[in-house]
């Protein structure tokens, strides 16, 4: 309790990451040391457990909603922790879209940048893509723009998303509270080892 944590983005930035949360979840049955209660962002993230799957609960310290255009692109800006634009409409060409959606990325309107989101319903999920700040490109999964996309678009209740990794990511939003849990599959990827010098 009162621990902090901190995620960096590939280029270095401080971030409100999701997915990083729920990476650092997967860790705690080997490392029991990792807290189940820490801030993120100055939010209060809580981590929970059904089985083996991790879930995490937090209220964002802040929500805005706001329609606009972006070079040419209607869409809402929605910002529950960090900056995302959702464009409605999944591309058809991704490799062509990525271009376009980087000029979005980084437009004058989003001082600080912001992430982008195309996405679309599909039966009962909801399909998404997102380009990410930091990054610079499309990823397999962006846990944040599934938690901002069910607050700005106001979707109590389960959401079910399905990006492009296909490992679906589940957001129950309890509009009433604010509170938002957020739960998925993690796998490890690889394992290292960090010396400080």
């Amino acid at each position: 309790k009162g621990e902090d944590v901190r995620h960096f983005d590939p280029d270095g930035s401080l971030s409100f990451c999701i997915n990083g949360s729920l990476c650092l979840a997967r860790l705690i049955p080997d490392q029991p040391e990792i807290p189940h209660q820490f801030s993120l962002f100055h939010v209060p993230v809580s981590i929970a457990f059904q089985g083996k799957t991790a879930s995490l609960s937090f209220r964002p310290e802040m929500v805005q909603v706001q329609e606009m255009t972006v070079e040419g692109y209607s869409g809402r800006y929605v910002f529950v922790g960090n900056p995302h634009f959702f464009i409605h409409g999944y591309p058809k060409d991704v490799s062509e879209a990525r271009e376009r959606t980087a000029k979005i990325r980084h437009s004058s309107v989003f001082p600080n940048g912001t992430n982008v989101s195309f996405w679309e319903h599909e039966a009962d999920t909801v399909k998404i893509l997102t380009y990410e700040r930091g990054v610079e490109d499309f990823t397999l999964c962006c846990g944040s723009a599934c938690a901002a996309f069910a607050t700005g678009m106001h979707r109590p209740g389960k959401t079910v998303f399905v990006p492009p990794s296909s490992l679906e990511l589940v957001v129950n939003n309890n509009n009433e509270a604010g509170n938002l849990t957020v739960s998925g599959e993690v796998n490890y990827v690889c394992k290292g080892t960090l010396f400080n010098s």
